[in-house]
């Protein structure tokens, strides 16, 4: 059985068996975080358990976010766009694509209670480009998309047109005669 404090490790699960010269492996994956992980292996032999913890240190390059690119910067009511950001290298221009990295995501309107807005809350990039979908499920006005990763984040504002009356209809009157005073008719 494997585990660790920081990054992730495959298999999910942890759980892996010893080969034909009783070594059991397993991958880890650093994450978006830099710091000191501990990694422990745990096995039980004839009844007994053995427990073995070793440190590693992740250190990731200082990284910037692009500027947040919106498929649709004014949505309708209800309506959904795409919301993505390049993770760059520090030099704030060259895209980094040495290994996955973590962005979270969030939005004014998807934080109140009930959310107004739902935006995928975290996503790895892809060939350093890391795309969400938002969608303004009840909300109108304007909402603040925020990308965060370790060191920098970046904002862009959507604008959601209100739900518009597409047409109205007579239902019932009482009195089933209306009309204006002075105007004639029954009123």
């Amino acid at each position: 059985n494997f585990s660790t404090t920081l990054g992730t490790i495959t298999p999910a699960s942890g759980i892996q068996a010893t080969d034909a010269n009783g070594f059991a492996t397993v991958t880890l994956t650093a994450g978006a975080i830099s710091g000191t992980g501990q990694i422990t292996a745990s096995a039980t032999v004839d009844g007994k358990q053995f427990t073995k913890t070793g440190l590693f240190d992740v250190t990731l390059p200082p990284l910037k976010l692009s500027p947040i690119t919106l498929g649709l910067s004014t949505l309708s009511y209800g309506g959904s766009t795409s919301v993505a950001v390049t993770v760059l290298q520090n030099d704030g221009v060259t895209p980094y694509t040495d290994q996955e990295v973590d962005v979270s995501f969030s939005s004014t309107q998807a934080s109140q209670t009930p959310p107004q807005a739902t935006i995928t809350p975290a996503v790895r990039t892809v060939n350093g480009v890391a795309t969400v979908t938002y969608q303004a499920t009840t909300a109108s006005g304007t909402d603040t998309v925020t990308a965060t990763i370790a060191g920098d984040s970046k904002t862009a504002v959507i604008s959601i047109t209100p739900l518009a009356a597409s047409a109205i209809s007579f239902v019932s009157a009482s009195p089933a005669n209306i009309g204006l005073k002075g105007m004639g008719g029954a009123g």
